[in-house]
């Protein structure tokens, strides 16, 4: 069955413009944080999607890209395949409710003078939904549906007052509680005790299934997008440098980079092994020529120092950006890399 869209990007660019004095600018010109450079990708209705990377590669600016946070510099993104690059206003107030984010630190996120009460019907408000009393009583309502019971003993409390798991949750809940098509969640587990993790991330999947919505999983670990999502982008540098179902990826990654993050989780269930990366991701105001991941591939030739990938279609949704991925591909299927 054909999956159906809720939301898709098309070349987004987002650079961010470095501060310099008046003769920096004379010398070497206006320099750029090229923090997204070309993406391209789709997220269908109730899919969660992955986006993994290390930190510096972009996933949380591509994620705010989505959601309009940030205005692109350039591209489009279409949400219900209507363009929503240039909506501001009121129009795009309104369509506000329809896209949430659910941010990595929940208590920087969740405003320190408001109750928990009123931090969860505030949206609703906002946005005309109902009135205090009838967002008031939803927002115990959804208290007990995150597993703050008996809400009498939250709903009166600050953020500071919580666990951090719990303000996990009231982050969640302040999301979900308007019903959104399309959620960012950007490392919402990250910041949570290992042993709590696997309880948020089923609370999010349990609200996926029951809403229908759709939802980017921003993280840097492999082994956690493979808990809660189907399909997988993996970024670089602002690139995308992989794109396809996650188990393909884990089990027959097509690029160095993937091979790299792989080799670096011992929990991941996958035979790909030892590979190892040298250096640190490279400055994105100067990125290297060619593959941006030349200068750190252990496979790179003088082709990658000069010519930069397209992303490929390997068959069956499977894309790298890599000039050897179908070779990268086979010695991985074979374990050459065990």
């Amino acid at each position: 069955m054909k999956m159906e869209e809720i939301i898709r990007a098309e070349g987004l660019k987002k650079y961010f413009p470095v501060e310099q004095s008046f003769l920096e600018r004379i010398r070497g010109g206006n320099l750029f944080v090229r923090a997204v450079d070309g993406v391209s990708l789709t997220i269908n209705k109730g899919e969660t999607f992955a986006l993994v990377g290390e930190s510096g590669s972009g996933k949380t600016t591509m994620g705010k890209l989505m959601l309009k946070l940030l205005d692109p510099t350039d591209g489009r993104i279409l949400f219900n395949n209507q363009d929503i690059t240039f909506l501001k206003g009121e129009r795009l107030r309104r369509m506000r409710k329809y896209m949430q984010m659910i941010y990595q630190d929940p208590y920087a996120s969740l405003n320190p003078r408001m109750k928990i009460i009123d931090i969860i019907s505030e949206p609703l408000i906002e946005h005309e939904i109902c009135d205090g009393d009838e967002a008031r009583r939803q927002a115990k309502g959804m208290l007990e549906r995150i597993g703050l019971i008996p809400s009498e003993n939250f709903a009166n409390k600050y953020p500071h007052q919580l666990s951090g798991g719990q303000r996990q949750r009231i982050a969640i809940a302040r999301a979900m509680i308007l019903k959104p098509s399309f959620v960012v969640a950007d490392e919402p587990v990250s910041m949570i005790d290992v042993s709590l993790r696997i309880s948020i991330l089923e609370l999010l999947e349990n609200f996926r299934k029951e809403l229908n919505t759709a939802m980017m999983f921003i993280t840097h670990d492999i082994s956690v997008a493979s808990i809660i999502a189907k399909r997988m982008g993996v970024m670089y540098l602002g690139k995308l440098v992989e794109l396809g179902l996650l188990e393909d990826i884990v089990n027959t990654p097509a690029h160095p980079y993937t091979i790299a993050l792989l080799s670096s989780i011992p929990s991941i269930k996958t035979k790909i092994k030892g590979i190892k990366i040298k250096g640190e991701i490279p400055d994105p105001k100067n990125p290297p020529s060619g593959c941006r991941f030349h200068p750190r591939c252990p496979f790179a030739t003088e082709k990658c120092r000069v010519e930069e990938p397209p992303l490929i279609d390997l068959g069956k949704g499977h894309f790298s950006a890599c000039h050897y991925a179908p070779e990268i591909m086979q010695k991985a299927r074979n374990g050459f890399f065990a």
